[in-house]
């Protein structure tokens, strides 16, 4: 059994934590690390299983002695871990892989000591968190927001046709492409794009061509330099000339139906006329209006207090929350791992590091507050909300419950009522005062 010599907190929200074994202690873990390793070694003139101790030890020599240490290492270490002598406050964060401190020596005639360093929850000291005079966004719908997004129902619901053959590519055609970046030496492997498909004009292709293949026909190539600002949001091209190679393999153009009766009906046969549809986009918009002006309220309290608040955050933890929006963005984690990546990739680091820096301080305040206010959601609270998400999906309520019986859905739901709770409290401490009305669209971009 591992003595515990000393395990306390030190900068940057971590802590330092040292065992002592005494020297028995030590010979026992290493001979029994040596047991479980004869079991199946096989050397030259040797069964397996049947290698001596001793021949064993003559032929790895320190490499085995240098195994053996970060066997037991390991072993005594999260045998500390799992234990109930913990202290909650110095549990290992799940993502945070203890560091071994120094240089420590296998030496079977004395005690072993080392020390490993890890990160831990960080503490949270709250600031100053009412009596703020906070400036939150304001905006109204209008006839043209509803108007807008009636002509992109519009849009989903065209009929794509081919282009008459040699007829060239106009600004909003469903253009297919194959693209490629080239190089001194030709086409540069792994850069090549096939059926690569977009709306033209949309922007919606990662080198941002349109203006350069409008007007182009289908079975038509052409190669051109493209150039990106120095701002540009992409990293890797920003302040960078490419050479691209485009072959245009197919243009459709889009045939509109006409906004009437009839359209509202093929659109969902709830709706018996236009003006019902018109009626229900209204009231969709005004939904998500009404959630951003209420996420942007919530977030001007939060950066209030996150400016009078101190929180060490461990690098880990900001590596993990760094590797889902990797997750997000891509849909997979790097085969390589996380951490090479990000230390391969400053740029990346840099970029992403920000915002994931103000969600983890944003999501370990709210924790705190709630703490502090003693906030808890009840059943009731569940079965309310479940009436409220069955009416937003259109869905039956028995439904939902059974959607929410997974823990991780229903933790999820806890945190969202949690928030709603605590956001009313902080709305009712501070001094809300509106900013001049911007467009609808302004409060989204």
């Amino acid at each position: 059994m591992a003595a515990i010599k000393e395990v306390k907190k030190i900068e940057h929200s971590a802590a330092r934590l040292t065992i002592t074994l005494s020297q028995d202690e030590v010979q026992t873990e290493y001979t029994k690390y040596l047991a479980n390793l004869l079991k199946d070694i096989q050397l030259p003139g040797f069964r397996r299983g049947k290698v001596p101790r001793t021949v064993l030890e003559r032929k790895a020599g320190e490499a085995l002695r240098e195994e053996a240490l970060n066997h037991i290492i390991g072993e005594t270490t999260s045998a500390f871990f799992k234990g109930d002598s913990l202290d909650k406050k110095f549990a290992p964060l799940p993502f945070s892989d203890p560091q071994v401190e120094g240089a420590p020596q296998l030496d079977l005639e004395h005690d072993l000591e080392y020390s490993v360093t890890y990160d831990i929850a960080p503490e949270v000291t709250l600031g100053k968190c009412e009596g703020f005079e906070i400036e939150v966004a304001d905006a109204e719908l209008s006839d043209a927001d509803v108007a807008r997004e009636l002509e992109e129902i519009r849009e989903r619901n065209a009929i794509v046709l081919d282009r008459a053959a040699g007829e060239p590519s106009q600004k909003g055609d469903v253009i297919t492409t194959n693209y490629a970046l080239v190089g001194e030496n030709g086409i540069i492997a792994g850069s090549e794009r096939e059926d690569f498909t977009f709306e033209l004009g949309s922007g919606r292709n990662i080198y941002q061509f349109d203006d350069k293949i409008t007007g182009m026909k289908a079975g038509e190539e052409r190669e051109f330099e493209k150039s990106w600002p120095a701002n540009f949001k992409d990293a890797s091209l920003a302040g960078t000339t490419k050479k691209i190679h485009v072959k245009v393999t197919a243009v459709k153009k889009k045939d509109l139906p006409e906004l009437d009766d009839e359209f509202a009906q093929d659109v969902d046969e709830k709706y018996a006329t236009l003006t019902d549809l018109k009626k229900d986009i209204r009231i969709k918009l005004q939904k998500q209006l009404d959630e951003r002006l209420e996420l942007l309220r919530n977030n001007e309290i939060l950066k209030k207090i996150r400016e009078a608040s101190t929180i060490e955050l461990p690098e880990s933890m900001l590596h993990y929350e760094i590797g889902n929006d990797l997750y997000q963005m891509t849909g997979q984690f790097p085969a390589e791992g996380l951490k090479p990546l990000l230390e391969n990739n400053k740029d990346l680091m840099n970029q992403l590091r920000p915002n994931a820096e103000i969600r983890l301080r944003n999501m370990l305040i709210l924790e705190k507050l709630a703490e502090e206010h003693h906030i808890e959601v009840s059943e009731s609270d569940l079965e309310a909300e479940y009436s409220i998400y069955a009416k937003n999906v259109n869905e039956e309520e028995a439904h939902v419950r059974e959607f929410f019986k997974n823990d991780a859905r229903k933790t999820e739901l806890k945190r969202i009522i949690r928030d709603k709770k605590l956001f009313s409290i902080l709305s009712s401490k501070n001094q809300l005062k509106k900013k001049k009305k911007v467009a609808y669209l302004d409060l989204f971009s």
